[in-house]
């Protein structure tokens, strides 16, 4: 039986999400000795995160929809310091509360009985609302990226549930590049260059 056949016809619709992701950061080594040390940065690990979103939506062709998605990612990112020499290793472990605001294309394919599966394309702003006053590490609070993700609508009675994978790419270097005061406190920090943001999850939509 073919459940809500008219609901991708509607102008506006809205929905949530939830689901969970992971952090990782794309960094950038100077490749650089300080005070006879040579410390190189790496994320090795992630550790899993919460997302919270709405959705609004908006129909604009038989196939393509445009998305505002405002969502909160609340997660940690781990990084890893390791002196070449000694072998010492640092770990910084950075919270993030992030506000992120995307817009997306969706394009849905042709609908087989209660499911069709999608794409979905666009770009984002985001704001970290966590304080990073005192941590070695800091990062830029603002950063903008593209989004990609893939998912399946799956037709109920009364609602459609999304499953959908989802990466973001930050553009942006969002490394607040360490001052020497900080570097005579920190001097693991002298292995850093850069930094862009990188975040995948798996999120499940009810529209």
């Amino acid at each position: 039986m073919i459940k809500q056949p008219y609901v991708d016809f509607r102008s506006y619709h809205l929905g949530f999400h939830l689901g969970l992701h992971v952090q990782d950061l794309f960094i950038k080594n100077s490749l650089t000795f300080y005070d006879d040390q040579y410390w190189c940065a790496d994320v090795p690990d992630y550790s899993p995160g919460i997302s919270l979103g709405i959705i609004i939506d908006k129909r604009i062709h038989s196939f393509f929809n445009i998305r505002f998605i405002p969502t909160m990612h609340l997660g940690t990112k781990k990084v890893v310091f390791k002196e070449q020499q000694s072998k010492i290793i640092q770990i910084e472990t950075l919270h993030s509360y992030y506000l992120q605001l995307p817009v997306e294309i969706k394009y849905r394919a042709v609908r087989i009985h209660n499911y069709a599966p999608y794409l979905t394309a666009g770009g984002y702003g985001i704001y970290d609302l966590g304080k990073q006053k005192y941590a070695p590490m800091q990062m830029k609070r603002f950063d903008y990226g593209i989004t990609i993700g893939i998912g399946c609508d799956f037709y109920f009675r009364y609602f459609k549930f999304c499953p959908e994978v989802r990466f973001n790419f930050g553009l942006r270097d969002i490394l607040r590049k360490p001052t020497e005061n900080r570097l005579l406190e920190s001097p693991f920090l002298s292995a850093l260059s850069g930094a862009k943001s990188r975040m995948i999850m798996i999120v499940f939509n009810f529209e």
